[in-house]
């Protein structure tokens, strides 16, 4: 396959692609190809929320109801676990104020439904790990997540989430 053609004849570049209409073909099939990708990553992104969970109402606190999801509990070690811990909001009002304590635009949470927690639970050394905290809206659309790259391990202290997920998971 030729490109650049004869140097004589700058004005008429040879390309095969050209003569048999195959570059509009891959140019179409990258371009469906990639549209195909992304949704696949956007149904993918809501799958999780969508299927698989089973809440069961734990515990409660001040400020939520606490579901633990019975189906996604991972055992990933000798008294570790992985789990799900839905948060659904006892006052919203309040929620709100949290939410603009800490500096987060209030108009993206006026929707809001629940927040979800992925954690670890280390039950012999009385640790947990919050790998991630998602916040979805009415519609299970995301709000806003929180990725374990900003935490760390933490102990089991009273009056927290670590405190619900050790009674959940260790007891």
């Amino acid at each position: 396959m030729s490109l650049v053609g004869n140097a004589t004849s700058s004005a008429s570049i040879r390309c095969s692609f050209y003569r048999n209409g195959d570059l509009n073909e891959i140019i179409s099939g990258r371009i469906m190809g990639f549209f195909i990708g992304f949704l696949l990553i956007l149904v993918l992104a809501n799958v999780e929320e969508a299927m698989g969970e089973d809440w069961k109402l734990f515990t409660s606190d001040k400020k939520f109801h606490y579901y633990l999801d019975a189906t996604n509990k991972i055992h990933a070690g000798k008294g570790v676990f992985e789990v799900k811990v839905k948060g659904v909001s006892i006052d919203k009002e309040k929620f709100l104020k949290d939410v603009k304590t800490l500096g987060k635009p209030v108009e993206n949470y006026k929707n809001y439904n629940h927040t979800v927690f992925e954690a670890t639970v280390d039950c012999p050394n009385k640790g947990y790990f919050i790998k991630l905290i998602t916040e979805y809206d009415d519609k299970g659309k995301v709000i806003d997540y929180v990725a374990s790259a900003l935490m760390n391990w933490l102990p089991v202290s009273k009056g927290t989430l670590g405190e619900i997920l050790y009674q959940a998971e260790c007891h």
